[in-house]
């Protein structure tokens, strides 16, 4: 297991501990309700991180073709849920002060923001330490040893196409005009959603394509230093 596959593999271990707390006390309370597709993040997020710990102690092979094929989903419907939710906050306040003392509610606005702020955006955090921690090197990799070169802008179409049918699930199974009220059109909502979506492609392109530009500019800069200790005017150094 090579290093980046080591780390991943304990960060992936740790979240997959706080993710089962997270979904055994949302079940517990009964207050997981697939109705809202913030918790359908949790439960993909649980499960991503079981299973990638069951590929990784398969094998490389293993562990690369899950990255390939689970992680664009999940990465984009955490990364859409959590700006969109902004998004839907800024035109429909209200559903935060109905549950505050100005809509005689029992808590302060202030700690119903951060709960909100928290319960929507915990799971992206935490699929972004998974990144920091390695998960990027372990998706770089499968993505490099797999994905040949003249089939790499279909993949890239697959990391849009199949985030969108995720969100399109939900959307035939609930609606999402009654549970995330909004004032706006609803082919305005769709564009912001397709929009978030290319955003969320685009960093992970730049996740699979990052180390090899960092490996360019450090090249860059050795051929710059090594022209600076070229001998001039003839004098060799002894």
């Amino acid at each position: 297991m090579v290093k980046s596959t080591l780390s991943s593999f304990i960060v992936t271990c740790i979240l997959f501990i706080i993710s089962s707390l997270f979904v055994t006390h949302f079940t517990i309370h009964k207050v997981m309700n697939f109705n809202h597709f913030t918790y359908w993040n949790y439960t993909l997020g649980w499960l991503f991180y079981g299973m990638f710990i069951v590929a990784a102690l398969d094998g490389v092979s293993t562990i690369s073709w899950y990255m390939l094929l689970t992680f664009p989903p999940i990465f984009s419907s955490m990364f859409v849920v959590t700006f969109l939710i902004r998004i839907i906050l800024y035109f429909n306040d209200w559903l935060l002060l109905e549950d505050s003392l100005f809509g005689v509610g029992k808590m302060e606005l202030g700690e119903i923001q951060l709960g909100d702020f928290i319960l929507h955006s915990a799971p992206f955090i935490g699929i972004c330490i998974f990144i920091i921690m390695g998960g990027n090197d372990v998706f770089r990799r499968a993505f490099l040893s797999l994905v040949k070169p003249h089939y790499r802008g279909r993949y890239y179409a697959y990391m849009y196409i199949i985030a969108s049918i995720l969100l399109l699930v939900y959307a035939i199974s609930f609606d999402p005009r009654q549970i995330y009220p909004t004032p706006m059109p609803f082919i305005v909502k769709i564009v912001i959603i397709a929009i978030l979506l290319l955003i969320s492609t685009i960093i992970q392109g730049v996740i699979i394509n990052m180390e090899s530009i960092v490996e360019q500019n450090v090249g860059k800069q050795d051929l710059f230093f090594n022209k600076m200790e070229k001998p001039r005017f003839g004098i060799q150094k002894t």
